[in-house]
């Protein structure tokens, strides 16, 4: 048996574009150090007859090996390159946090304190209630996001480095065939030759364009947002009386301009990057779960193939015992490394991805009142002049969600794989099996019996159910907001026909 020897993705390349946008904004500030391999360069993990795990210099392109015994030994393919990570306090992406970090604390303080002045050149009444509640969420959320990410910044190099050791398991996780002619067990380290790529990396590669795909998304929407967004904000600054405008007057609807107020115009501009923080650690939360969903989907598929290898002996010989023992220890390993990865991630992503949950459901339900406004379900002034807001809020919207979309999905899909290796142990008769291995899949499928769940601070559970009560809550504010202001305005007409009728008295 041969095969030509090839090289496989690794996952430092799967979600560059992810981690790169991500330093960018201050949300991943850990450094990611990569290693290429020279020609010549690196070990290759073999299996040996016995089960023993031996290491050799692979300084050859040829793939395979022979042996004496019945078995046929086989590398794994060697990789390009590998990477890991470490969060160093004084490297570029921990600058960056910490820049943007105190940049949003102080441009939230100054909102939270002048709140009142800023939006009640645009809003009043409940309008203004409602948009200033969603402007604090806005702004709030990204000082919680960049203040985690610096908290729990060493928690990423503990993930990765379990989703390498994970990659790395899998990888040469040995595949039990077995052969009728000669009564041999042909054991095969390698999952698949590169001429053949495995689902493993097919997913992988899949996930490499995903990866590109939503950070180009995240990256086309914020910077088409901030078109409308500076068109209204730097408007007064070509009018005649632009320069009579101060913070809290209204002078025909028209707000100060930015040009003139250097803190003004510093806020504005935070509020322009506001979107690609938190979409950056929604895209970094999707990413890490779709990785940890296609490891647990290989998972399942590797422990069907291994016990499909055993089911047509009925009294398998003591080295393949040896061998199945270990490809069962080897994957309730892996199992156990997305276990903990995704205890990690429900700590490091937990409040952060809470605040991204809570400020999308206030950022949809602003949105569809801001609709409910301008088509003129409710018809005065204020109203028809929203209607200048109905595109800057469109995008609100997209971006609540954009980030919702790209957090339950790759979050459901987590809880939903991690049932698979059960599944597959429950569909197999284990009667054929030796003490031992009944033992290893006994105890595999009870730790993978109960679903893993990546939780947002132990709040609620990161899934598709957060979808139903989201639904639900939105639908309803947007009733208790629209009858508030139903009712307000008719207290209003009410009090003027009382004052009228007065008038008309005397």
């Amino acid at each position: 048996m041969s095969t030509n020897c090839g090289h496989t993705i690794c996952i430092c390349e799967v979600i560059n574009p992810v981690l790169r946008y991500c330093q960018l904004f201050g949300v991943f500030p850990a450094s990611v150090i990569k290693h290429s391999f020279e020609k010549g360069d690196g070990y290759e993990s073999y299996i040996s007859h016995d089960g023993r795990n031996e290491t050799f210099r692979n300084k050859s392109r040829s793939c395979y090996s022979h042996t004496p015994v019945s078995f046929q030994i086989s590398p794994i393919p060697k990789l390009k390159s590998t990477c890991y990570v470490k969060s160093y306090f004084f490297s570029y992406p921990s600058f960056i946090s910490i820049v943007l970090l105190v940049g949003f604390s102080s441009v939230t303080t100054y909102v939270i304190v002048n709140i009142a002045e800023i939006l009640k050149v645009y809003f009043q009444g409940t309008d203004f209630y409602t948009f200033g509640v969603q402007s604090i969420c806005v702004y709030g959320q990204n000082v919680v996001i960049l203040l985690n990410s610096l908290i729990h910044r060493k928690t990423f190099g503990k993930i990765w480095f379990l989703l390498m050791e994970t990659f790395r398991n899998l990888r040469k996780h040995a595949v039990t065939q077995y052969n009728f002619e000669d009564k041999a067990v042909i054991q095969n380290s390698m999952i698949q030759p590169v001429s053949h790529p495995t689902k493993l990396q097919k997913r992988l590669k899949m996930l490499r364009i995903v990866s590109f795909l939503l950070v180009s998304t995240a990256v086309v929407m914020s910077i088409a947002h901030m078109i409308p967004f500076a068109t209204l904000v730097f408007d007064s600054c070509f009018d005649d009386g632009a320069q009579d405008l101060t913070v809290g007057s209204k002078v025909s609807g028209k707000p100060l301009c930015p040009l003139g107020n250097v803190l003004l115009l510093i806020q504005k501009l935070f509020f322009g990057m506001i979107d690609f923080v938190h979409q950056g650690v929604a895209i970094l939360f999707s990413a890490f779960c779709l990785i940890i969903c296609v490891f647990l989907e290989e998972i399942g598929n590797q422990m069907e193939m291994t016990l499909r290898s055993i089911k047509y002996d009925m009294k398998p010989k003591a080295s393949q015992v040896i061998l199945i023992n270990f490809e069962i220890e080897n994957l309730r390993m892996c199992y156990e490394y997305m276990s903990k990865c995704c205890r990690l991630m429900s700590q490091c992503f937990g409040i952060a991805i809470l605040a991204v949950m809570i400020t999308s459901v206030v950022s949809i339900t602003c949105s569809l009142y801001s609709y409910a406004l301008s088509s003129g379900a409710i018809s005065d002034e204020d109203s028809r002049n929203m209607t200048k807001f109905y595109v800057i809020w469109a995008f609100h919207e997209w971006f609540g969600v954009f980030c919702l979309v790209v957090i339950l999905i790759p979050g459901q899909f987590v809880t939903n794989m991690s049932e698979k290796p059960s599944q597959v142990i429950g569909r197999h008769s284990l009667m054929q099996l030796d003490s031992e291995t009944k033992y290893q899949l006994s105890q595999f499928q009870h730790q993978s019996r109960k679903p893993l769940v990546i939780t947002a601070w132990n709040v609620t559970t990161i899934g598709m159910s957060f979808i139903a009560s989201a639904a639900t809550n939105v639908t309803t504010y947007i009733l208790v907001i629209l009858q508030f202001r139903l009712g307000v305005e008719n207290r209003d007409i009410n009090m003027i026909g009382k004052n009228n009728n007065t008038s008309t008295d005397q």
